[in-house]
């Protein structure tokens, strides 16, 4: 297992790809935390268990600040320490964006540079 002992967090999880690599990251070992907007991360989240996996699902707008700021520091928190720096860790964060974003006005970016680390 590639990832094993790894902590990864995969926003968009209950879409298409990053679906797909939420599994894959939790088929390698990795810890999951799929954060989506939709409801529908908590299937993907038992589906991955049930496999055996470790996965927990975050239901939250990632554009929501407070909410995304306190997700990832609960993750890097449950992640434990770095062994050379000491500080708290999340290895692995893949951070995607909506379809529904992709296309029109430029204010529709807007909630995507809002919400950053």
């Amino acid at each position: 297992m590639k990832l094993a002992g790894r902590v990864a967090i995969v926003t968009g999880a209950a879409s298409d790809i990053r679906r797909a690599i939420a599994w894959e990251f939790a088929c390698e070992g990795a810890a999951v935390e799929a954060v989506d907007i939709k409801p529908l991360v908590n299937t993907v989240c038992s589906v991955i268990q049930e496999e055996g996996g470790r996965a927990e699902p975050r239901v939250f707008d990632i554009t929501d600040q407070d909410a995304y700021r306190k997700c990832v520091e609960e993750v890097a928190g449950a992640g434990g320490k770095n062994r050379r720096s000491g500080q708290q860790r999340c290895d692995l964060f893949l951070r995607g964006r909506s379809s529904r974003h992709a296309s029109g006005r430029a204010g529709q970016w807007e909630p995507f540079r809002l919400a950053r680390l």
